[in-house]
């Protein structure tokens, strides 16, 4: 079964992925930015999180910390997962 040419560049493996740990990585303000990389043939970006979960909030040492879960231990899962 053939691929339609639109949907082939979302298939093929890209050199560079990015994983974009949202909240917190300007997906809003910088969206068109993200955007335009994940469209070049190189990059392969994918937004990993949302806004408002039990994991948006800074990790401790930073002002107003808190325990995992976290920012810090939701990128380390991300990680980990590959």
């Amino acid at each position: 079964e053939l691929v339609p040419p639109e949907q082939a560049g979302r298939l093929v493996k890209k050199a560079v992925r990015i994983s974009l740990i949202a909240p917190g990585g300007g997906v809003d303000g910088n969206g068109s930015v993200f955007l335009a990389l994940d469209r070049s043939p190189g990059f392969q970006v994918d937004v990993v999180g949302r806004k408002s979960t039990l994991y948006d909030q800074y990790p401790e040492g930073w002002p107003g910390g808190q325990a995992a879960p976290n920012l810090a231990s939701f990128g380390q899962d991300v990680l980990r997962m590959g």
